[in-house]
């Protein structure tokens, strides 16, 4: 398996989690447009472990939504090379789409008192 050149993370629209295809078609199109510089006069393969989207460009026009073709048009300007990796193979990416942002409660008594005892921030406030 190729090293991945880059993970990018994007907040999924509502209408997006109803369409899974969609929001993975998506997610190609925007990491290649996002890194199109590096990728131009290249050859490279795209891996998703959403395996319809590997049979996108065999697919007819007409079962195509207009956004849908034309994010596969842009896709296979540069590559129309997308292979499906199920998703216990795809260790990394799979641990990533999965990452939860840890909430930590903030003492908000306690970050006071430590700001009031603070000189060098007493400095900047006088």
């Amino acid at each position: 398996m190729a090293t991945p050149t880059i993970f990018i993370t994007k907040a999924e629209h509502f209408s997006d989690k109803i369409f899974p295809l969609r929001l993975e078609l998506l997610a190609i199109y925007e990491a290649i447009k996002y890194i199109r510089h590096m990728l131009e006069a290249r050859h490279f393969t795209v891996y998703t472990d959403h395996k319809p989207i590997s049979f996108a460009f065999h697919a007819r026009k007409s079962n195509c939504l207009p956004r849908q073709y034309m994010h596969l048009d842009y896709i296979a300007q540069f590559t129309t090379d997308i292979r499906h990796v199920s998703g216990k193979d795809n260790v990394v990416a799979d641990t990533l789409s999965r990452v939860e942002a840890l909430e930590s409660p903030i003492d908000l008594e306690a970050l006071a008192k430590s700001q009031a005892s603070d000189p060098e921030l007493e400095n900047l406030i006088k």
